[in-house]
């Protein structure tokens, strides 16, 4: 996990420097928190770590070996070197400029006024995420651009970062090469590319489930799946994207079908429960 490595990475190159992690939620961060300690264990690096958590409420507490939960943002001090907490915690007065770096993790789910209630924290400011994922949860009207997440903000329309404004993670381990082509040109202008191992990818199809995913299975290449999903591409433009009635009118019948389906990954690993790949 890219920004647990991010934190671990700062948090152990000199003192007194300090950093805070945040997220849209409580489970988010301490997703975050679990996987930094991950990390610092696989380096053998300690640190002191808090977590802003709520005392009535023990599933935003965050304990283990180098972080504990504090129920009050002043019992936050300099001799934490990573501190987690959401927006109400950091936008305080009494954290305003205490910190070296915020790390935001799923910032595409981040508003961009949570983002500037919380700026004035950390000189620095770090957002990893993807816009094109799970959009932030939004209610009531926003004028302008204030309804934007901090990612949308940052980007301004664009699908991908620029190389002058951040990184782009644009190898993937998921999806097979035919299904990242498509994607990548579809989604991320072209910038996204398959990992050599995702060529050994496939499904595994039984016999009961709808007939159209039935070819889907007969092969490593995945070329069957692929056509069925997102058109022949010798019709209606590339890719199909408007044009093939299949991808609409197959859909709902395919997706009462899905829990006939198995995937596998690689050169067959079964993959079962929140793990099975999705069709639709």
């Amino acid at each position: 996990m890219l920004p647990a490595r991010l934190v671990v990475s700062r948090a152990s190159r000199r003192w007194p420097e300090r950093n805070r992690g945040s997220s849209n939620s409580h489970k988010a961060i301490n997703k975050l928190l679990t996987e930094v300690e991950k990390r610092a264990k696989e380096s053998g690096f300690r640190f002191t770590g808090a977590k802003k958590g709520n005392d009535d409420k023990p599933d935003t507490h965050f304990d283990s070996l180098n972080i504990v939960t504090i129920t009050d943002s002043k019992d936050a001090g300099p001799h934490h070197r990573l501190v987690g907490g959401t927006v109400f915690h950091f936008c305080g007065e009494d954290q305003r400029g205490a910190y070296d770096y915020l790390f935001v993790d799923e910032a595409g789910q981040v508003s961009l006024g949570n983002l500037v209630a919380m700026a004035g924290a950390a000189a620095n400011i770090v957002l990893v995420g993807d816009q094109m994922q799970l959009p932030q949860p939004v209610q009531g009207v926003h004028p302008g651009e204030t309804g934007l997440s901090s990612l949308e903000y940052l980007l301004e329309g664009r699908a991908t970062v620029p190389e002058d404004r951040g990184i782009l993670l644009k190898e993937t381990r998921r999806l097979h090469p035919t299904l990242c082509a498509f994607i990548s040109e579809a989604i991320y202008d072209g910038r996204l590319e398959a990992h050599p191992s995702t060529r050994e990818r496939y499904l595994a199809i039984r016999s009961c489930v709808h007939p159209a995913l039935k070819s889907a299975g007969s092969g490593a290449s995945g070329e069957a799946f692929y056509r069925f999903f997102c058109g022949d591409r010798g019709t209606d433009g590339p890719g199909n994207q408007s044009g093939n009635p299949h991808a609409t009118e197959g859909g709902p019948k395919i997706a009462r079908h899905r829990g006939n389906e198995e995937g596998y990954r690689g050169a067959g690993a079964p993959v079962g429960g929140d793990h099975a790949p999705h069709l639709g």
